[in-house]
């Protein structure tokens, strides 16, 4: 599967190389600090039980992000469809409430997934 690729998200038309842009741009939005962490990402993609797999790494200061899992073990695992990632990433959903309603799943460190917003910027405007 491309980047270019058009997948049906949650319903919802979304294009693949919208979510790649994101979890590139990570690395260039991290705050950077004293942390180390892997972070796993499952994207769902489509009505089935597909998933894009993204891993964000952070150590030394800076975060590097790829997409596939090349580390077993993870802080913490966030599962999440498609729209509903771009409404997070955005600033357009709040993280507390898509895990209550549960359309964000989390596995692994609760408090570190807690504070994981608070470690990149989200651009305004």
């Amino acid at each position: 599967m491309t980047h270019s690729t058009i997948l049906a998200v949650d319903d919802d038309p979304v294009n693949l190389h919208i979510i790649g842009e994101i979890f590139k741009r990570m690395e260039e939005h991290y705050r950077g600090g004293g942390q180390s962490a892997v972070i796993h990402w499952r994207i769902k993609n489509g009505s089935g039980n597909d998933y894009d797999r993204w891993e964000s790494v952070i150590a030394n200061g800076a975060c590097k992000v790829h997409q596939g899992y090349e580390s077993e073990e993870a802080r913490v695992t966030f599962t999440i469809g498609g729209g509903d990632f771009l409404k997070l990433v955005t600033g357009n959903a709040a993280g507390p409430m898509l895990f209550i309603s549960g359309k964000l799943k989390i596995s692994g460190d609760m408090m570190f997934a807690a504070s994981a917003t608070g470690l990149f910027t989200i651009p305004k405007g």
